[in-house]
């Protein structure tokens, strides 16, 4: 969106001077003069819903949150309605004429593109809750599977400190290898719920 509204602001410089081409561009005799104009909006449209999209790290149903929204909608519907009245810029049409079909126009315009940038904030706002679900559930292997796992390997490992009888030994390795399997089984548990929550 940024690099959107940036090269929309300044493309017409390209055309300036000597590069500059002349014809009938929407009405307007020159290129330079069309992108210029045409240029802003897009500047306009994108800037709106770049701070549509900067919502999704405000405060939910915080004020600011509403009135950014509110900004970037107003935004976005200006933007749509001048562009309208380019495309619609005739010399045999009143101005109340044009106006009419710039306001139809910017309408489902508005609407459509309105659509469409909820659907990239709520891929940003699901890819944000992803990468922090992701981290958690790697934090939790670490402290409560993977530590298991160490101090079942450190009580193996204290068994040859220890002169234990041999059936003993025999004892502890076999309920240290039930707690193994039980961790296992435990992670496993948790990774194929985790999987099947994201899943979804």
């Amino acid at each position: 969106m940024i690099f959107t509204g940036v090269v929309g602001r300044v493309v017409y410089i390209g055309y300036m001077g000597d590069n500059d081409l002349e014809g009938n561009f929407m009405g307007f005799r020159w290129l330079s003069i069309f992108l210029y104009n045409f240029g802003v909006e897009v500047s306009l449209a994108s800037f709106g819903a770049l701070m549509w999209i900067s919502t999704n790290f405000h405060m939910a149903g915080s004020k600011s949150k509403k009135l950014f929204r509110f900004v970037a909608v107003m935004m976005m519907a200006l933007a749509f309605f001048f562009m309208g009245w380019i495309f619609t810029d005739k010399p045999y049409w009143s101005n109340s004429v044009e106006i009419l079909f710039a306001f139809l126009i910017s309408i489902p315009a508005t609407t459509l593109f309105v659509m469409l940038v909820m659907f990239l904030s709520r891929e940003i706002t699901n890819v944000r809750e992803l990468k922090a679900r992701v981290i958690d559930f790697f934090i939790e292997i670490r402290n409560v599977h993977f530590r298991a796992l160490l101090k079942n390997a450190h009580k193996l490992d204290f068994l040859d400190d220890y002169n234990i009888e041999s059936e003993a030994r025999k004892e502890i390795k076999e309920q240290l290898r039930k707690e193994r399997k039980n961790i296992n089984k435990t992670l496993d548990d948790r990774l194929h719920e985790e999987t099947y929550e994201i899943d979804s």
